[in-house]
């Protein structure tokens, strides 16, 4: 139960280490580049790192492309929200930054529960 356990903790603060990155970076990547770029990017580093996490042939890299996952995350996050946020008018913003950032909380607790059938 210990290195599993260990292993779990890593890969989490792995990602979770690289989506602060990710995040702290976009902001400045998308004011250089644009906002769409930036997002077209970060979502093509979430695919392609994601991809192949699942087909990692051992725990190094397992870790390195889930971190790479965890960057493209938090470097679509903010800029998807802000990108959203110019697209509506100026008084639908605040319904729109709830819902986006509701659909954020409902698909992390959509993937718990996939994780939980699947492991099952």
């Amino acid at each position: 139960m210990g290195p599993e356990r260990d292993r779990n903790g890593s890969n989490s603060a792995c990602v979770l280490f690289f989506y602060a990155i990710g995040s702290i970076l976009s902001g400045k990547l998308a004011d250089k580049f644009g906002r769409w770029p930036c997002l077209l990017v970060s979502y093509y580093v979430i695919c392609i790192s994601g991809t192949a996490s699942a087909l990692a042939s051992s725990y190094v890299m397992f870790i390195v492309y889930r971190s790479f996952t965890g960057f493209g995350i938090g470097a679509s996050y903010g800029v998807s929200i802000s990108y959203a946020q110019e697209m509506v008018p100026k008084e639908k913003r605040s319904l729109t930054g709830l819902m986006l950032n509701i659909m954020w909380i409902l698909g992390g607790l959509y993937e718990c529960v996939l994780a939980f059938w699947v492991m099952a």
